[in-house]
Parts: C-alpha cells; structure tokens; sequence
C-alpha cells in the first residue's frame, strides 16, 4: 500500500440517486466520495486504495489548474476586497441534500455548504453576498463623497451590471456595480464622483468633465486606468 498522506482528505455523502460508489474531486482538491444507500462504508478505504493513482493524477491536475488561474478558481480559496481592504478565508463543506448555504461564521471567514456540485448556485450565493457587502460599504462610501461635494442623491442601489461600474439615473438613483469591490480604493472614488457629477450634468459635457476635475484633479489619470479594471474581477464574480 502506498503513503496514505498521498491521498486528499476525504468526505463521505450518501446519495438516494446513486446507484453504485462515486469518486468526485471538488474545488480546492477535496475528494467527495458518493454512496449509494446501505453501502458499506467499511469497503470506502479499500476502494480509495484501488483508485489511487486516478486520484493522484486528478489532485495533480487540479493543483496545477488553480496554481495558474487563481482567478478562475471557483469556489474561490480566497477573497479580497481591495476597495475596503477586506479580505476572506472561504471554507467549503460538502453536505448532504439539494440546498446550499453560505453564511459568514467569522469576521474574515466564509462558509460555503451544502450540494457544491451545484456551481450555478454557489456562485449566486457569492453575488448575493457581494451586493450586501456593497451596501454596506458603497452606499455610506457614496454618501460621504456626495456630502462632501455638495452632490445630494436620492437613492443608491448595488447591483451586479455587466458591463458599467455605475450609472445615474433622471430620477437620481446611482447604480453601483458590486464588482467595485474588488478595485483599488482611489479607482473606485473616482467612479464615486464620476456617477455624482452626473447628478448635475447628464453627459460628459467640458462642464461635466470640468467638474469631476474639481473634485478630483488626477481624474484623466484615473479614466484611462478604468480600462484596465476588469483585472482586479476574479472571473467567479464577472
């Protein structure tokens, strides 16, 4: 028998579905063995021993794929929220069932559980968590910037735009994309005033461009970084 520290850690899920024992790698290199009702779980061992060197080879790949693409890694490992200099552990617990949770069990912890065979869930579940933690750091972020401007706006919303950082509307709502999140704090005040100034001039007028320049004179240095900002989105979040 072979080193048994070669072989991920592993976890046990019975499923009414299956008909016979099933082997899935997960995100992070965790193995999901998958057993039909009533099977011995005493055979899981033997059975993990046989399949070895498959499992060697899928972690190996699976390392090696997250090593280079980090960004594309999906549940994510990790989390940073450059703009509010935040960053999240994120630990996934495969569980039984259909449904899947995420609930934050510690100031920089997140808890992914539940069916994670389930990517298109998981990943709302992280947009939705994304736009409450927008609200709560955008909006007051948007209000101190308005109020020191002298810009009043009516209300905010955060929302997961897929091609605008933000927007104003006529009736003076500012939509701010969640994905603001993760930019640099200066690229992210300059959007701030940007969508303000819209308050008072509703084009990119010299009087608009004038004005964002009195609340923020590097702002033509900030536009042309703006092109460059998608790639502080992991892709999970894009």
């Amino acid at each position: 028998m072979k080193d048994p520290d070669t072989v991920p850690p592993h976890t046990v899920r019975v499923s009414k579905k299956a008909k016979r024992i099933i082997l899935r790698m997960l995100p992070g290199c965790r193995l999901e063995v998958v057993i039909p009702p009533g099977f011995n779980r005493e055979k899981v061992p033997e059975i993990l021993d046989r399949k070895r060197d498959w499992i060697e080879l899928v972690a190996g790949r699976s390392r090696l794929h997250e090593n280079s693409s980090e960004s594309r890694l999906f549940p994510p490992r990790t989390i940073h929220l450059r703009a509010v200099d935040a960053e999240f552990d994120v630990l996934c617990v495969p569980g039984p069932g259909r449904s899947v949770r995420l609930v934050r069990t510690a100031p920089a912890r997140l808890e992914l559980s539940g069916d994670l065979t389930d990517p298109e869930t998981c990943r709302h579940l992280f947009k939705e968590w994304l736009k409450q933690e927008g609200q709560r750091h955008l909006v007051p972020w948007l209000g101190r910037v308005g109020a020191s401007a002298g810009i009043p706006f009516r209300k905010a919303l955060v929302r997961g735009q897929k091609s605008r950082w933000g927007s104003c509307s006529l009736k003076g709502t500012i939509s701010l994309n969640y994905k603001l999140l993760f930019l640099p704090p200066e690229l992210v005040r300059y959007i701030l005033i940007h969508e303000l100034c819209h308050m008072e001039q509703m084009n990119h007028s010299p009087q608009f461009w004038a004005r964002v320049g009195s609340l923020e004179p590097s702002y033509r240095t900030l536009d042309a970084a703006m092109s460059k900002a998608r790639r502080f989105v992991p892709e999970w979040a894009d």
